[in-house]
């Protein structure tokens, strides 16, 4: 979920996958563990999620790809919402790869 960021208008939340997890630097192989990407793309969402279907990332700490959903915060009101934008797309995006 990014919530706050002065290129977006309204929260986005996205739902997906990464693929091909290389982290780059020696020195930074004991950073192996999933929350540290997680905390690293909090700093580079714009780089990361510029085109969230086709994620190819790489800076001099880590290195990964993935696909992932946009939806609009806003525009899930309802779980019928959360269904119909978040979860089926999501999971005919993980069936598919």
């Amino acid at each position: 979920v990014v919530l706050d960021d002065a290129a977006v208008d309204q929260p986005k939340l996205y739902t997906g996958y990464f693929t091909n997890f290389v982290v780059n630097k020696a020195e930074e192989k004991s950073k192996k563990r999933f929350e540290n990407m997680m905390s690293h793309t909090t700093y580079n969402d714009q780089k990361i999620f510029h085109d969230p279907q086709a994620i190819e990332y790489e800076d001099a700490y880590f290195k990964f790809n993935g696909k992932f959903v946009e939806t609009n915060l806003y525009d899930i009101p309802d779980s019928k919402a959360l269904s119909e934008k978040v979860i089926v797309p999501t999971l005919a995006l993980y069936r598919a790869k």
